[in-house]
């Protein structure tokens, strides 16, 4: 738990136009994590139960100071428990203020272990409501940059699932606002028992990315970013993720460590891809 601990609301960047490229310091990448029952006090945490199912069930817990930690579990088969604490793991690399996200694991009330994800949340404001439309007073007000760069980690990773609901809103102490961005776990399209790796090489870019002022420069030194990570770190993380899940009683637990390798595959091939991808986006090649 206390790798998801102490992460402070002036970690993250504030809405100024004042800044080029936002800094997020002091937040190291965050590793894949595995809890269960025998290691956190679910009661304590209200961490949540499903049933036979795994129907999707939410629950928070305050830890008392600047946040949440969020609390989700997943149907069976779903790659989110992989994918969405990858894009939390490279969203740091790239200094993209991207909340802390890991693997969790609990226990329904048959013992069976049931897969989700947990993250930390310093606030529940979002920059829209359900409708997704944007608050444009605070909209016009921010430094787009760390936008750009997430929707570039989203092209990378062919998540479509960007929405204005997904940007925090946040006051630190001193009145001044912060923003996050929340959920990457419907990247490589949601990918679920099928798997076309050619297809989503093919698909576009375009869909990944917010729908603001995209500076072209901007855009292309988050994609030499990626480009730096090396191979063996992009292949080992997903894969990292899926070994862990293979000591918990998990139904078809083998399926997560094939989509491990199906995910590690793709992304290094779409690095290779991403620049011509971005290129032809902005009408540049």
């Amino acid at each position: 738990m206390k790798d998801l601990e102490n992460n402070r609301i002036e970690d993250y960047p504030s809405i100024s136009q004042s800044e080029v490229c936002p800094y997020i310091p002091g937040l190291n990448p965050f590793p894949a994590l595995c809890f269960t029952d025998d290691e956190v006090n679910w009661q304590t945490h209200k961490a949540p139960y499903t049933d036979l199912a795994n129907q999707s069930r939410y629950s928070t817990y305050s830890d008392g100071n600047d946040g949440y930690f969020f609390y989700k579990t997943v149907e069976a088969l779903s790659s989110e428990p992989i994918s969405d604490p990858v894009g939390s793991y490279f969203g740091k690399l790239l200094d993209l203020p991207v909340i802390p996200t890991g693997l969790m694991v609990s226990t329904n009330h048959t013992g069976r272990h049931i897969l989700g994800v947990v993250s930390q949340v310093v606030s529940w404001t979002g920059l829209a409501a359900d409708d997704d439309v944007p608050d444009e007073k605070i909209l016009n007000r921010m430094n787009k940059s760390a936008l750009v760069g997430d929707g570039i980690l989203r092209a990378w990773m062919r998540d479509h699932d960007h929405r204005w609901s997904h940007v925090m809103i946040v006051t630190g102490s001193d009145s001044t606002q912060y923003y996050y961005i929340i959920d990457h776990g419907r990247a490589f399209e949601d990918a679920q028992s099928r798997w076309n790796e050619k297809a989503l090489l093919d698909s576009g870019v375009g869909e990944c990315l917010w729908e603001t002022q995209c500076a072209f420069e901007v855009a292309m030194g988050y994609v030499r970013k990626i480009q730096k990570i090396p191979d063996w770190e992009i292949a080992t993380k997903p894969i990292e993720i899926a070994l862990s899940i293979q000591k918990y009683n998990i139904p078809q637990k083998q399926w997560y460590l094939r989509r491990a390798y199906e995910m590690s595959s793709f992304l290094i091939k779409s690095k290779r891809t991403l620049e011509h991808d971005i290129k032809n986006w902005f009408g540049r090649t």
